[in-house]
């Protein structure tokens, strides 16, 4: 069975195209260096345990959006 590219995915999305293509899911959670709000988890690493069975790491997006002022570069 050929294992689906759902890195970067939300993990919601992830998860059902998994289980439609027939993949037995566990997920755990890992966290941002950064302050992260409970938002939309994404896949950051992807691991097969068994012929059927993957492992789903995920991690939540930054709380904070986009531009100058709230950059990560400029994060203290």
């Amino acid at each position: 069975m050929a294992l689906p590219d759902v890195l970067g995915m939300g993990l919601d999305a992830a998860v059902k195209q998994l289980q439609s293509d027939g993949w037995r899911v566990n997920i755990k959670y890992t966290n941002s260096p950064f302050p992260a709000v409970r938002g939309v988890a994404r896949v950051v690493r992807l691991d097969t345990v068994k012929d059927d069975t993957v492992f789903l790491t995920a991690v939540y997006e930054l709380g904070r959006e986009g531009g100058v002022d709230d950059s990560i570069r400029n994060y203290r």
